[in-house]
């Protein structure tokens, strides 16, 4: 009897499935029979035989049923699912009709699938329906909308694919590849047609339904059709089954990100000018987040200014050691190979990568301590070193490098400072080299161990010209220095006459100490000199000078005439103070009180210069300077 039931809908010729709510009552029958288990030859069990017989009956009237044109539309169920395609024609007076074109159903699997699955899968029918119909309709289609009664279907429908589970994925794949997401609709459940076929019913009633054969009212004015495509109120329940098929996978992803500057640094060749500039954008934005009356509008402030040297800081940091950075974010090692490993580098609580190094329990300052890693070659950092270099008066690559080692650690520094250093345009005005001397054999008394400045070298820098009420006058500059520890001291003398040097030998071994032994040039060297500076060494005058020599217990020695290179360890040191001076003052004249102030810092800069070697590795001793052995 099973044998004769499948006969009977097979022989029904439906290829456009105008009859698919009649023949899908015959293909539920045929399940449930093999759900059963009967076997071809057995007869239909008597609850079956009657749902058999009445749909019999109703297949011979099959003939009566008139299809007016052949047009075309789809849903689910938890026993079936499928999907029906219309078209709506216009014609040339403007009069539309809707037909049906053509229609599929399916029996729900025997494996349990949830109905938002099923609804899923029914719009997958309909997508390959439309498909279908416009291979074989050669027509322009003005407007294509697919239609559903499912949110749950339309959310995942109108998301991206990957965001879903593989089921869901696979099947909304297929639908954007024959739909546009964007023409999915929602429609009310009572106007869907398609739900006709999941219901399935009696053919007396598929021959008079409207619904069916024409599909809802609305579709004939488009400005009936629901204003919503999706229900705005969408229930815990809904929200719930949706998320169930949401993808959780976390994709790690290694991507260089580059902090893009508020403006083009390289631009600028002045560090100081980067960060006034910088400093007021980041006032202009704070002041249009403020009121008018709590604005800032006056000079900047060292806080703005450090603000803006931390932003350019974090961005050379970020820019360059991107991938470093991240992996001490996650809390992980350095790999072996990394340039920074030997650093032992760390992020402080600002996000800044320092040096770790072995002073952690020093007493040092803590940008000492943990000095910002920065690497060699950046514009930043080239105006950084110019920076160290103008501050520390045009110094040279050691005295540079000390001073950007207080705060910061470039990579391979040494290299970077004389980068910078060779192009700087008033160094390479200043220094030249003529001729150099032959070095010769240090005396005992510049070898020996001694206190600073006890025995002590003396010559004079001049004249210099300054501003005084009466014009323009001569000042002259009496240098001292240390023979062992190469400190000097600078004392500013009016004129060279017995009584101001005197004078200012008494400033100088009041604030130093006396020295036990005096070198200086031979009388003969002066005499193509200044006449002030003869006068200070004739007969008289040196008298004087000798004579307070001896009160204080102090033998002056003068160099062998017409060996000036006896002198070369003050020469060497008048050279820094006059190329100094040559580069801070230019042609300008400045007062006796300013210029007396500009010899301090001079002296200043010049005994913090580095007499020993300057090493790249972290772990190498901090350089002594002249003020190790005057101050400690």
């Amino acid at each position: 009897m099973e044998l004769e039931v499948l006969s009977a809908a097979s022989r029904i010729y439906d290829p456009l499935g105008y009859l698919t709510p009649f023949i899908i009552r015959a293909k539920t029958l045929i399940q449930e029979l093999w759900q059963r288990g009967l076997r071809w030859e057995d007869p239909l069990p008597h609850d079956l035989k009657t749902t058999w017989t009445r749909w019999i009956t109703e297949w011979k009237e099959i003939e009566n049923v008139q299809i007016p044109q052949l047009h075309g539309f789809s849903d689910a169920s938890e026993r079936a699912y499928g999907g029906a395609v219309y078209i709506k024609m216009i014609d040339v007076e403007g009069r539309g009709a809707i037909k049906l074109v053509v229609a599929k159903s399916k029996v729900a699997p025997l494996k349990s699938v949830t109905l938002p699955r099923l609804e899923l899968v029914a719009a997958l029918v309909t997508a390959k329906l439309i498909s279908h119909v416009k291979q074989v309709i050669d027509l322009n289609m003005d407007r294509i909308c697919c239609w559903s009664d499912s949110q749950i279907t339309l959310c995942w429908i109108r998301n991206a694919a990957r965001t879903w589970k593989p089921f869901v994925k696979n099947r909304v794949e297929s639908i954007h590849e024959l739909v546009k997401p964007e023409d999915w609709r929602y429609c009310p459940t009572k106007d869907n047609p398609a739900d006709i076929i999941t219901r399935g019913t009696t053919l007396r009633k598929l021959k008079d339904n409207r619904l069916w054969w024409n599909g809802p009212k609305w579709l004939h004015d488009e400005s009936q059709w629901p204003k919503e495509r999706l229900h705005r109120t969408v229930t815990k329940e809904i929200q719930n089954i949706i998320e169930e098929e949401r993808r959780s996978t976390v994709i790690m992803m290694n991507v260089n990100v580059t902090i893009p500057p508020i403006f083009e640094v390289e631009k600028f060749g002045n560090f100081e000018k980067v960060l006034r500039l910088t400093a007021y954008c980041n006032r202009f934005v704070s002041n249009c987040k403020t009121l008018p009356e709590r604005r800032r509008l006056r000079e900047l402030t060292s806080e703005e200014m450090i603000t803006a040297e931390k932003y350019w800081l974090k961005i050379v940091q970020r820019n360059e050691f991107h991938d470093e950075i991240q992996i001490l974010q996650n809390g992980r090692p350095l790999p072996k190979e990394n340039r920074l490993k030997t650093l032992d580098p760390f992020l402080d609580e600002d996000g800044f990568l320092r040096v770790g190094g072995r002073l952690r329990l020093s007493d040092l300052d803590y940008e000492m301590k943990y000095p910002i890693i920065l690497p060699k070659k950046h514009h930043v950092v080239n105006l950084i070193i110019d920076r160290a270099h103008s501050n520390t008066l045009h110094a040279g690559n050691n005295q540079t490098l000390t001073t950007l080692r207080q705060n910061f650690w470039i990579l391979n520094g040494r290299a970077a400072v004389k980068g910078v250093l060779r192009n700087c345009v008033i160094c390479k005005k200043q220094e030249t080299r003529p001729f150099e001397q032959k070095m010769a054999d240090l005396p005992k008394m510049r070898t020996s161990e001694t206190f600073p400045f006890e025995n002590t070298g003396l010559d004079f820098i001049g004249p210099l010209h300054i501003d005084r009420e009466d014009g323009c006058t001569k000042v002259y500059i009496c240098l001292f220095t240390c023979m062992v520890t190469r400190s000097i001291h600078l004392e500013l003398l009016s004129d060279l006459s017995a009584e101001r040097f005197i004078q200012a030998f008494n400033r100088f071994g009041s604030r130093r100490g006396y020295p036990r032994i005096i070198q200086s040039d031979n009388f003969s060297t002066f005499k193509m000199a200044d006449r002030q500076l003869k006068n200070l060494f004739s007969r008289p005058s040196l008298d004087k000078v000798q004579r307070t020599m001896i009160r204080h217990r102090i033998e002056w020695k003068f160099i062998t005439e017409r060996a000036p290179w006896h002198g070369g360890y003050w020469e060497r040191l008048v050279r820094s103070v006059k190329n100094t001076l040559k580069k801070i003052l230019g042609r300008t004249t400045l007062d006796e009180e300013e210029l007396t102030t500009v010899l301090c810092e001079i002296e200043a800069k010049i005994n913090a210069r580095p007499l020993t070697f300057v090493g790249d590795d972290v772990k190498d001793a901090d350089a002594q300077t002249p003020f190790h052995f005057l101050i400690g």
